[in-house]
């Protein structure tokens, strides 16, 4: 009986992590492919680094745990879609730019969630 609940609970965390990740990219597609604000492109570029590292982590980490152990591969592809493709997207988006350092920062982004969740369910197994 108890595996039927670990399944049943397994699954509700799986839908959880789905809508986590609709939310994540719905979040990022809006603010990567609008044009943005004067204020934001005043802000120090070191700065903007740090978001879109932090912003493709989020994403990364959804993904990640949304597509479940059997997927990971096929969300660990998507993600690298993701990073070069809102890169070359935000060249039709006025105010936006194709920037190498930014898609470089979004893979380390995406990155540091697939090494996250690779050690943290190394170490559930164990």
């Amino acid at each position: 009986m108890t595996g039927g609940r670990g399944r049943a609970r397994g699954l509700a965390l799986r839908r959880f992590w789905q809508g986590a990740a609709l939310v994540t990219l719905g979040l990022v597609f809006w603010l990567s492919l609008t044009p943005s604000p004067p204020q934001i492109r005043r802000a120090p570029p070191e700065l903007a680094y740090v978001v879109h590292v932090l912003m493709h982590f989020g994403i990364g980490l959804t993904l990640l745990l949304a597509a479940g152990p059997h997927h990971r591969r096929r969300a660990f592809a998507a993600m690298a879609v993701l990073v070069v493709g809102l890169e070359i997207a935000q060249t039709r988006v006025p105010h936006r730019s194709f920037d190498p350092a930014d898609m470089l920062a979004n893979a380390l982004g995406a990155l540091a969630a697939a090494l996250l969740v690779h050690t943290l369910t190394r170490r559930a197994r164990r």
